[in-house]
């Protein structure tokens, strides 16, 4: 079963902002995947950091970490930033139990 959750993207000079509208949860995390992947894609030239905006997600499950700590990695391989922003409390929280908080940049 999967549910779509929908983004909004902003391009700034070589900065791209991705602001998730939903939770990032087994659920979701495959819509998410694909359609963040194609963007991702079609902005290598231009972008050089990615910033996934978290603001309005109120939870994130490890098939959504996942996703963030994998997006971290291909992009380093690829010699772009990433950072995540706008992270509540629940949030952050379940990133530090699982050990990210300390991998994946916040600002």
């Amino acid at each position: 079963m999967s549910r779509r959750v929908d983004f909004e993207s902003l391009q700034n000079a070589d900065r791209l902002t991705i602001r998730v509208l939903g939770d990032i949860d087994l659920y979701s995390v495959a819509t998410l995947k694909q359609e963040v992947t194609a963007l991702l894609e079609d902005t290598r030239a231009e972008a050089m950091h990615i910033v996934v905006d978290l603001e309005i997600v109120e939870s994130i499950d490890s098939s959504g970490m996942a996703l963030l700590a994998n997006m971290e990695r291909r992009l380093k391989e690829e010699g772009r930033g990433f950072s995540i922003a706008n992270v509540n409390r629940r949030v952050s929280d379940t990133l530090r139990i699982a050990g990210l908080a300390r991998l994946l940049p916040v600002i």
